[in-house]
């Protein structure tokens, strides 16, 4: 797979940038059985933060860590976007649930958006579902604004992150043209 940079799409005047300096230990947020739980540095301490009938995977905190993300499906549908706070509180689905099929996803740099990688989205408008795989930058506040990327016949191939360290950039896997491997 190639890789594409999506650089003349975001067109931001200033960059946004993340509070820097040495990492601490902390929390950890990771799934075991549809579930997702909150571990202490050490490991030592688990606790189940976000439990029930659904299946929830691939937490990921935002770089502030004030919340994760994750997908989280309802028996065979296509998974869907949530998040919550870091103590699992606050669940929220991401843009009413339009986000379908998810694949990799990644926080902006200053935790204000998504990028995520979506083979369905749903029209809030018309209700019509597109089954093509896309690129989508999504608000993380409400009312969760979803804009799509427009790629020409580059057609994403489901990796795709922030460029670090001021989100000016995407960098995606991709097809050189869409329907190609």
């Amino acid at each position: 797979a190639a890789i594409g940079v999506a650089a003349t799409l975001l067109q931001r005047s200033t960059p946004r940038l993340p509070p820097f300096g040495i990492a601490q230990n902390g929390v950890l947020v990771y799934e075991s059985d549809g579930d997702i739980y909150a571990a202490d540095a050490t490991g030592a301490k688990t606790t189940a933060i976000i439990t029930g009938p659904t299946d929830d995977v691939d937490p990921r905190f935002s770089h502030d860590g004030t919340r994760f993300a994750f997908a989280r499906s309802f028996g065979r549908s296509a998974p869907g976007l949530w998040t919550a706070r870091a103590d699992g509180t606050g669940l929220h689905p991401v843009v009413g649930g339009q986000l379908r099929s998810i694949g990799r996803f990644d926080w902006s740099p200053d935790g204000g958006e998504f990028v995520a990688f979506s083979q369905s989205t749903t029209s809030p408008s018309t209700g019509v579902i597109n089954d093509d795989p896309t690129l989508v930058i999504v608000e993380t506040q409400p009312p969760d604004t979803l804009h799509t990327l427009e790629l020409g016949a580059i057609e994403p191939a489901g990796w795709v992150a922030w460029r670090p360290p001021d989100g000016r950039e995407i960098l995606f896997t991709g097809h050189p043209t869409a329907g190609t491997t």
